[in-house]
C-alpha cells in the first residue's frame, strides 16, 4: 500500500514539502561554483541549513532546493525536523 499524498521523487521518498522547513544535516556555507554532485557542508558552523517551505512559505518557495540558514539555538516556528525510519514489509 502507498502511503504517499503525492508521486515520489526520484529517491522513492514522498510527502517531503509541509508545514515546516527542515533542519538538514549540514552546517551552512555558499556553495562553490564549480559542478558538484550531493555537496556538503563545512564540518562546524554558526549556522545550520535547512530545506523547504513552511505554512508561510510562497508557493514557489515550498520545495527542497531551496536552501537557507538558521542559528540552532534559535527558536523558529517554521522550522522542524522529520521522523523517519525503514519500511517494514
Amino acid at each position: 500500500m502507498d502511503a504517499c499524498s503525492y508521486p515520489a521523487n526520484g529517491y522513492s521518498i514522498c510527502d517531503m514539502t509541509g508545514n515546516v522547513s527542515e533542519w538538514v544535516w549540514d552546517y551552512y556555507e555558499k556553495y562553490s561554483i564549480t559542478e558538484q554532485v550531493d555537496p556538503t557542508g563545512p564540518k562546524e558552523g554558526s549556522y545550520r541549513v535547512h530545506r523547504g517551505g513552511a505554512w508561510l512559505s510562497l508557493m514557489k518557495e515550498a520545495n527542497l532546493r531551496r536552501r537557507n540558514a538558521a542559528d540552532p539555538h534559535a527558536r523558529y516556528d517554521a522550522i522542524g525536523f522529520r521522523l523517519v525510519r525503514s519500511r517494514i514489509d
